[in-house]
């Protein structure tokens, strides 16, 4: 037996693509020697505990079997005692839990030195830290007709050792990382697995001010990161490209990042399917996405749960653009703000969401201004552009919006399918240009496309401007739509609209619409609802409300539990 320098690996040479050996052909005396390689040239590998290492592993035959050999590859422990008697070490056989052998056989062809290649992994379970054990891979079974040798030379022999983490904790539930350092928190990444959980926790606060960051791609790799209310101060990039897992109690302060990718936020470009974001703050935050998808906290949420979030700065974006989320494909929002400014280029803006294809809104409120500058159809709202299924409750918006096109509300610029709105409310004004055709502008909820929608206990203050089809309420209802509006207000004053218009809605179309205890503070002659052929309810409808706006609301029943009517406008508690 060979000492450990010269049969610890196999020649490099015998990772060369599979080829015929010319020499071979029409000798049916061959005998091929059987081996084992895997493509690495480490004396001892070493794999930091809970991390792996994968190689390409092969049989080699020099010379090529005159035939070809189905072939199995096997761990032999009883070459353990051997190699220590020969090398006078005292090595341990490597855990079964560290490695992983392919169980499928290997097909060596007819007079090539090399099999089909496969996977072959190191992970170090069960190991103990700093221990150097012992592997013997062997050529186990073969099967068909072409002779072969498994000389004992051809043996592979891998030394392993597991090294403890290069951070305090081994990333498990009960231990996780602590990151204390830059360098820590830029290795993050490689801490990942891709078949388990790994909890990492922050126990400093990072300034990145002059680094370039490369986002951590989490895509497949579950973490659980706490930040323990710790700051990273001046990202330059999302702090994930992708994110699967959960983060919580985090502050993300000064955030400064342009990207030209489909999707782009600060903590993550993309939140995976069952994620979980929570206690999170993104102050003065930038955010340019001159290409795609935009939000302040997420670009786009693909499922699970965002709650409270706080998110101040300037988002900018050419395509779903939220304060919060750019887009959501399902998933909810729950004590969530934004306050800032928003400006999109494109369709689906919101001061919340921009895109929500379903979700639930719970407790969210946002402030400041947008502008979007989609001449036509922009769908813009001070808390969600377009909500296409899904609820909002107790929610509501301050922001200012100004557009250059349709479909824009106080709180929803446009529904586009099964909704409830519940307990919410919109001050802020939209304003839309007064000529050229521009419609669905609404205090509260810009256009119903379609579906069936609810909403009630809810109310609009700010002034409106627009071209036409438009009201203080809701701009306009499409065709087949079926909407019932139950105990709500508005004192929102219409402007600007020559042809078209109503306090409450601008246009029914020959939607299904049934409202009751509707409240209209008439600013002048507009009638309550402008044209449309419709079913209208309108017991218990006025306009000329006389007192406060809690008064009215107190005689439309509104719950003081929910409510502060103790002002001379409802605020939610």
């Amino acid at each position: 037996m060979k000492k450990i320098s010269s049969i610890l690996l196999l020649s490099l040479s015998v990772l060369l693509p599979l080829s015929c050996d010319n020499d071979n052909n029409g000798n049916s005396d061959i005998t091929a020697q059987l081996g084992v390689s895997i493509g690495q040239t480490e004396e001892v590998i070493e794999v930091i505990k809970r991390q792996s290492k994968t190689f390409d592993i092969a049989v080699v035959s020099n010379p090529g079997p005159a035939e070809a050999l189905i072939v199995t590859i096997g761990a032999n422990a009883e070459l353990v005692d051997a190699y220590n008697a020969e090398n006078g070490t005292s090595y341990e056989m490597l855990p079964a839990s560290a490695y992983e052998i392919p169980s499928d056989p290997f097909l060596i062809p007819r007079y090539n030195k090399k099999s089909t290649l496969s996977s072959f992994s190191l992970k170090g379970v069960g190991c103990e830290p700093n221990q150097i054990y012992l592997l013997p891979l062997v050529v186990d079974k073969v099967e068909g007709d072409a002779a072969y040798e498994k000389p004992e030379e051809k043996i592979l022999y891998i030394l392993f050792r597991m090294l403890p983490p290069e951070q305090e904790g081994d990333g498990s539930v009960d231990d996780p990382y602590i990151i204390d350092k830059a360098e820590g928190l830029a290795k993050m990444g490689n801490m990942l697995l891709a078949d388990e959980t790994v909890y990492i926790k922050l126990a400093a606060d990072f300034n990145l001010d002059g680094v370039n960051w490369e986002s951590i791609d989490g895509a497949g790799k579950k973490i659980a990161l706490d930040g323990d209310g710790h700051k990273i101060s001046n990202l330059s990039a999302a702090l994930f490209s992708t994110l699967e897992g959960s983060v919580e109690n985090l502050v993300i302060d000064s955030p400064s990042v342009t990207d030209v990718t489909a999707t782009a936020g600060i903590l993550a470009n993309t939140v995976a399917d069952g994620s979980s974001v929570k206690n999170i703050t993104v102050t003065n935050a930038s955010l340019n996405n001159e290409t795609g998808i935009a939000g302040g906290l997420i670009g786009t949420l693909k499922g699970g749960s965002v709650e409270k979030v706080s998110v101040a700065g300037t988002i900018v974006g050419s395509s779903q653009v939220g304060g919060i989320i750019g887009r959501v494909e399902s998933g909810s929002l729950t004590d969530c703000e934004f306050a800032g400014d928003i400006n999109s280029a494109s369709y689906y803006s919101g001061n919340l969401v921009g895109l929500a294809v379903t979700g639930d809104f719970i407790r969210c409120h946002t402030s400041g201004t947008q502008d979007n500058k989609k001449s036509n159809y922009a769908r813009a709202g001070g808390l969600i552009g377009q909500l296409e299924g899904g609820s909002v409750t107790k929610c509501y918006s301050s922001a200012s919006l100004t557009g250059l096109g349709h479909f824009m509300g106080g709180l929803i610029g446009c529904i586009n399918g099964d909704v409830n709105v519940y307990t919410s409310y919109a001050t802020g004004s939209v304003s839309a240009p007064t000529s050229g055709n521009k419609a669905g502008i609404g205090g509260l909820i810009g256009r119903i496309e379609k579906g069936t929608v609810e909403v009630d206990d809810c109310y609009s203050t700010g002034a409106i401007k627009a071209d036409r089809w438009s009201g203080g309420f809701i701009g306009n209802m499409n065709d087949g739509t079926t909407v019932t509006v139950k105990n709500g207000y508005t004192t929102s004053d219409i402007s600007g609209i020559t042809r078209v218009k109503g306090i409450f809605t601008g246009n029914t179309y020959t939607s299904t619409v049934t409202v009751t205890g509707f409240v209209a503070w008439k600013v002048t002659d507009d009638p309550f609802y402008g044209t449309g052929t419709t079913v209208l309810s309108t017991a218990g409808n006025y306009h000329g409300a006389d007192g406060t706006v809690s008064f009215q609301a107190t005689a439309l029943g509104w719950s003081t539990d929910v409510w502060d009517l103790s002002g001379t406008e409802p605020k939610l508690k």
